[in-house]
């Protein structure tokens, strides 16, 4: 309520343009002249003929402030944005996202108009686009990424979208391991040893035990040949039970454990939880928007030793050399999915990170999505209430569902498909090959020594 201690119309109506332009639309100027009490109100979106008129004294609430945002009269929202995929971004000369669909519908519903003015940042610290933001020259923002109240506290206001998302890591892939790999793979350094030792003490305690200890019959005795237990005593048995027990867990054990890892010999080793991030080798390249919010967390802290540098713009990232590096990255989990979707004709992104990354599916922090209206805006409490309602609907679900785009996993898929590389071919089992000559020529060897040690003295005495 303004009070004047005039009532000359002219005088109100000075009034009521200062008002508008200080963006005060709802409000009463109240004055007196000899007439008595006298009550006048505005509307700046009405028709020029009924934007300023004057009200009975007897009002009520509704009266004196009616809902003046419900009919614009074909008010024009100026919105600036930059392009933002999926939120809004320009695709073949037109604008479209999920939070310009929202924006149609509103300013359907309102009978306004928008005017849309594209600025070429990427990230919200640009200070071409907070200068034009804060300028007062437009209305909104549908960027959901933009982080400009920061800069005007006060004046600058958010509409809640009540959807979510979050900050994710891309980490590289892993160097897929050759089959001989896994020769030596089930078992550490401690292990093998700890079995060499026990086979050389059973060695020589059978040794101790048995004058006649022969080294092949003891080999025969690894791969479960040359077994005769009747005619050996009860301390030999008890022994030769025992060694053939570690043998067969030992056996059982790199047998199960090869066989495992020769059918996961193509599969990258990759990591899950956040807390094995925090205790890996990897270095990371952060998101100023990340450290700008969560630089004081605890989870920033456990992080800030591993952070070697900030991404700029996410078109600039070299994949390939970042993954020998071993190097990995944050960002949005919505930005990382553009790397992982058939986007052509929208963004120019590099689509080789999938060959070379991959998302823990862990996020480090999730947040709401909301976006700026301009300085002392009139319509947040407005686009908030539409929000809401949408929200409610699941209007956004099903204009996100609107986008016409495809993963890139399953593109690759299909192309495999069409070429036949999705066949498991005689080089991805090749490993199971290498070990099985491997047996054989043992076997082999044992029998030549085996036929050696065994008929070698009558091969002697009939050689000529």
């Amino acid at each position: 309520v303004f009070i004047s201690t005039h009532s000359d119309r002219a005088v109100m109506e000075e009034i009521a343009s200062f008002l508008s332009t200080v963006r005060c639309f709802n409000a009463i100027i109240v004055g007196r002249d000899k007439k008595g009490l006298r009550i006048f109100s505005y509307n700046p979106f009405a028709k020029k003929a009924y934007q300023f008129y004057e009200l009975s004294s007897y009002l009520t609430f509704n009266l004196a402030f009616p809902d003046k945002y419900e009919n614009l009269n074909g008010y024009t929202y100026r919105v600036l944005f930059y392009n933002e995929y999926p939120t809004v971004f320009v695709k073949k000369n037109r604008i479209i996202g999920s939070e310009v669909e929202f924006m149609v519908t509103i300013a359907e519903h309102q009978n306004a108009h928008l005017s849309f003015y594209q600025v070429h940042a990427l990230r919200d610290h640009d200070e071409g686009f907070v200068k034009a933001f804060t300028s007062m020259s437009y209305d909104l923002s549908l960027n959901t990424g933009v982080n400009i109240e920061a800069n005007l506290p006060r004046a600058i206001e958010n509409v809640m979208t009540f959807e979510t998302d979050g900050f994710c890591v891309m980490l590289p892939s892993q160097k897929r391991t050759s089959s001989y790999s896994v020769v030596l793979k089930p078992f550490d350094f401690w292990m093998w040893s700890l079995s060499a030792l026990a086979l050389i003490m059973f060695a020589a305690i059978w040794r101790l035990l048995n004058r006649n200890f022969s080294i092949v019959n003891y080999i025969m005795h690894f791969f479960g040949e040359n077994l005769s237990l009747p005619q050996r005593r009860m301390i030999e048995k008890i022994i030769l039970v025992m060694k053939c027990f570690l043998v067969f867990f030992i056996t059982l054990s790199y047998e199960s454990f090869t066989i495992t890892f020769i059918a996961n010999s193509q599969n990258d080793e990759r990591l899950k939880p956040v807390n094995e991030l925090i205790s890996s080798n990897f270095t990371l390249l952060d998101n100023e928007v990340f450290t700008a919010k969560f630089n004081s967390s605890e989870l920033y802290e456990k992080l800030s030793d591993k952070i070697v540098g900030r991404v700029g713009d996410i078109n600039d990232l070299n994949f390939s050399k970042m993954a020998e590096t071993k190097t990995g990255f944050i960002l949005t989990c919505s930005a990382m999915d553009t790397l992982n979707e058939d986007n052509e004709g929208i963004s120019e992104l590099d689509k080789t990170a999938m060959e070379y990354f991959y998302k823990l599916p862990e996020k480090l922090v999730s947040f709401y999505l909301k976006f700026p209206t301009g300085p002392y805006s009139p319509f947040t409490e407005k686009l908030q209430h539409y929000s809401l309602k949408i929200f409610e609907g699941g209007l956004r679900k099903h204009w996100n569902s609107m986008m016409q785009k495809e993963d890139m996993r399953a593109v690759r898929g299909r192309e495999a498909i069409q070429s036949g590389d999705y066949l498991m071919k005689l080089e991805d089992i090749a490993g199971a090959f290498y070990l099985l000559g491997f047996g054989l020529a043992l076997a082999a060897l044992s029998l030549i020594l085996e036929i050696i040690w065994g008929y070698g003295v009558e091969i002697f005495w009939f050689t000529p």
